[in-house]
């Protein structure tokens, strides 16, 4: 089973699935506005990379990272034009 990410409202109620992948989805963060979701997807030995979601339509735009290395904690800077994250390499 793939780990997935979810959204919950903090008294415990609404509990929503936001990805739906075989991948495992990991690390998710929020651009300042909520308007925007950034996180990884990883198949070990075979595929990794950071997703950026449009949480009004949906829409998501992948950075496929598998020949370089293994993104992790991915965030936006205040103003939501770049994402920082480190990665494993090797």
């Amino acid at each position: 089973a793939s780990s997935q990410i979810f959204r919950i409202q903090p008294d415990g109620s609404n509990i929503e699935q936001i990805t739906f992948d075989d991948a495992d989805c990991e690390f998710p963060s929020f651009s300042f506005d909520g308007h925007k979701m950034v996180y990884t997807k990883y198949i070990p030995g075979q595929y990794s990379a950071i997703i950026i979601k449009d949480m009004k339509t949906g829409r998501e735009a992948e950075l496929n990272l598998t020949n370089q290395g293994r993104p992790i904690y991915p965030a936006f800077s205040k103003n939501g034009r770049t994402i920082f994250f480190p990665m494993i390499i090797g």
